[in-house]
């Protein structure tokens, strides 16, 4: 400054650490993106319609200030001394929460009939969320997993390789051959494998950033355990509570765990009575047999994966759908 203001005093934040632009912008695409970012030439960023040439300015700035008075002069607990993208994680979701922004994740349960999957539609409408029945999850899951293993590797915006991306994809490419396998038998996909389905894609960065809707599944209590359960990566995002009736505490993976739970209820005459309008022709297998909910009732006890979302305090509301009557 070439003088002192008069009524204002300034001093100007600067990073030690020297990290460029674009390193920045990949560490935001990895957590709130696809991961991949494209580099845009100079002239194309005037040409941007919706930035001004003010905002062009500022992005294509290139100006190196050295930290010299604070850091020599100020006892400061530093936030970040390894830089920017060192915290990104921390930002993101102190971003989210002054905005409210925090992903909505919510699991309908109940029998066959009860329009579980119809309000389930509904509500990922209003709220934009993705919405998964079993048939949907591995349907949709499987094609993703093609797609990303068929990709080839390509240098990122640094011009280094992307080794997360190739792990990624020998990830995807192991637990496509595993489903493969099954289906080749014609068998049906064991729980183990359904539970590995619903994981990697709960954890991709749509479903994170976005929130998702579970629609039926899981219906047992040992699902739900396997499916919500803390594994090697979940770091921070650890949650325990102790469950009734057991002396270990529950470790669970907070980013798949629901944060509201409704349970549809009726008995099965009633449910009778509402397939008996829909034409077969829209009916699920499962729907079309004479005893529609003797399964599900054959989940009594402590087999239904409501007494495990009980049991870890989630959120969780009955709803009767014969007398219209909702308990919490």
């Amino acid at each position: 400054m070439d003088s002192t203001p008069r009524h204002q005093r300034y001093i100007i934040a600067v990073d030690p650490l020297i990290q460029q632009q674009d390193q920045i912008v990949k560490s935001i695409s990895d957590l709130l993106g696809t991961g991949r970012v494209k580099r845009v030439p100079e002239e194309e960023i005037y040409l941007n319609k919706e930035l001004t040439t003010f905002q062009a300015d500022q992005i294509v700035l290139d100006v190196n200030i050295e930290s010299t008075f604070c850091k020599d002069n100020f006892n400061i607990d530093w936030t970040a001394t390894d830089g920017f993208t060192s915290i990104i994680r921390k930002l993101v979701a102190e971003y989210r929460k002054a905005r409210n922004l925090t992903p909505l994740k919510v699991l309908i349960i109940g029998p066959p009939g009860s329009g579980k999957s119809t309000v389930a539609r509904q509500v990922s409408d209003i709220f934009r969320l993705h919405h998964f029945t079993l048939k949907d999850m591995v349907d949709s899951t499987r094609q993703l997993l093609r797609d990303i293993a068929g990709e080839e590797s390509e240098p990122d915006i640094l011009g280094i390789d992307m080794s997360a991306e190739e792990e990624e994809r020998e990830r995807a490419k192991a637990l496509l051959a595993e489903i493969d396998a099954v289906e080749i038998e014609n068998e049906p996909l064991p729980d183990d494998i359904i539970v590995r389905i619903y994981r990697y894609r709960l954890l991709t960065n749509p479903c994170q950033n976005q929130g998702f809707i579970l629609d039926g599944w899981p219906e047992k209590y040992e699902q739900a355990r396997a499916l919500f359960a803390a594994g090697e990566d979940a770091g921070e995002n650890e949650y325990e509570a102790e469950m009734d009736g057991e002396d270990e505490m529950e470790r669970m993976d907070y980013r798949l765990l629901p944060d509201r739970v409704f349970i549809f209820e009726a008995p099965d005459n009633f449910l009778k009575e509402r397939l008996g309008t829909v034409p077969l022709t829209q009916l699920d297998d499962r729907h079309q047999e004479q005893v529609i909910c003797s399964a599900w009732h054959s989940l009594g006890g402590q087999n239904r994966c409501p007494n495990y979302i009980r049991g870890v305090g989630s959120f969780s509301c009955r709803l009767c759908l014969s007398s219209g009557h909702a308990f919490a």
